[in-house]
């Protein structure tokens, strides 16, 4: 008899996100979850009427190309918003 380990990863809403047999992996995903669904809660926060999948498609984008993200939120000076 063989006993297996598996990793899972579960949405928000409970669905499974992945399984993995790897902690490692396992950890790396949670962690792009949780950085998706901050971003979501922000978009949430400028407007509560954009569907949640939409939200998360946006956050994905973001991640996916994060280096470009930070380069230009880089060049924000702090000034008071209007």
């Amino acid at each position: 008899m063989a006993v297996e380990v598996i990793y899972r990863v579960v949405k928000r809403n409970g669905d499974t996100a992945g399984e993995y047999m790897e902690k490692k992996l396992a950890d790396a995903y949670d962690q792009r979850l949780d950085c998706m669904y901050s971003i979501v809660d922000l978009i949430a926060k400028a407007d509560d009427s954009i569907a949640e999948d939409i939200s998360e498609k946006i956050a994905d984008v973001f991640i996916e190309n994060r280096n470009e993200l930070m380069a230009a939120l880089k060049k924000v000076k702090d000034i008071p918003a209007s």
